[in-house]
């Protein structure tokens, strides 16, 4: 994760407590410190990073200054204690481009895709988490060559807290089975774990809230080849991609995995035009998973 995306997920943690009431942090012995006051440095952060050939204004810099002097303050006492069933924090460790994950599944939190869902099935970092039926962590072979990755759960897999079951995901079995595997040996799952009122698009909050609960899904499974649905896990994984008409069935990689994007199937529901191309795209990741991986590395 970078350095920005970092803070503004931080920044949307400090605003979820801070609309379930919580106005101050307790950190073990230093006193209590006001929770918008954090907040305001944390967007003073972003900003620096966004701009840094800017020079921050002066009110800016005297809020930096109120944070440091209020945390070194030893003049306050006996802070009060608040019960704010605060959510576990994502894994911060790297999950960048530059900083790609090692080989060994040492550096995953979690010891099983079982032990990862548990983890976070009760997820309340983003609001999604409020509107959501159920959680829909990814279902299939724990230890699949094949990993699919769509944008995130609709009506039906919202109430069934399983990826890809509608309209949609029947088109997605019937695709795979023609290329000759079965859908329980591949494993499907999306950038966000929960609903995205009326099927909109996740936000950029949103996504990066979840983003490291599948680094950390990629890295257990450590599939032989990635295939994205559609644009937004393309673009949350290959940022600054052209759009999925343009690069469709082309040749990337995400951190150490290969990676190929194609339609998703709820596109190709609605534009029949482009079955074509997705079959050819298909019958692609087929030939390449049956000539074994190296045929996927070179």
């Amino acid at each position: 994760m970078d350095y920005p995306t970092l803070m503004l997920y931080l920044e949307n943690q400090l605003d979820w407590l801070k609309k379930k009431g919580c106005g101050h942090l307790n950190i073990e012995k230093l006193p209590q410190v006001e929770l918008k006051r954090v907040i305001q440095g944390l967007k003073t952060a972003n900003l620096c990073a966004a701009r840094p050939s800017e020079q921050v204004s002066q009110a800016a810099g005297v809020q930096i200054k109120e944070l440091r002097m209020q945390l070194a303050s030893s003049s306050v006492s006996g802070p009060p204690e608040f019960e704010t069933a605060i959510p576990q924090f994502l894994d911060t460790e790297s999950h960048s481009s530059e900083w790609p994950l090692t080989d060994s599944a040492s550096e995953v939190s979690a010891d099983s895709l079982a032990d990862l869902e548990k983890k976070y099935c009760t997820c309340q970092r983003c609001p999604l988490g409020d509107t959501r039926k159920k959680f829909v962590f990814g279902s299939g072979n724990s230890k699949a060559r094949l990993l699919f990755i769509g944008e995130g759960p609709g009506a039906d897999e919202d109430a069934q807290g399983l990826p890809f079951v509608g309209r949609a995901g029947r088109l997605l079995t019937s695709m795979i089975e023609v290329i000759g595997i079965d859908r329980p040996d591949v494993y499907v799952t999306n950038i966000v774990k929960c609903r995205p009122p009326g099927n909109r698009n996740p936000t950029p909050e949103e996504i990066a809230c979840c983003q490291p609960i599948l680094d950390q899904q990629v890295s257990l499974i450590n599939p032989d080849l990635i295939v994205t649905l559609g644009n937004v896990p393309l673009k949350t994984l290959i940022p600054g991609s052209p759009g999925i008409t343009k690069v469709r069935g082309q040749r990337m990689s995400y951190q150490r995995w290969p990676l190929i994007p194609t339609f998703h199937p709820a596109y190709l529901l609605r534009n029949r035009n482009a079955l074509d191309q997705a079959w050819e795209d298909f019958r692609s990741f087929g030939a390449q998973l049956h000539s074994g991986s190296e045929a996927l590395l070179s």
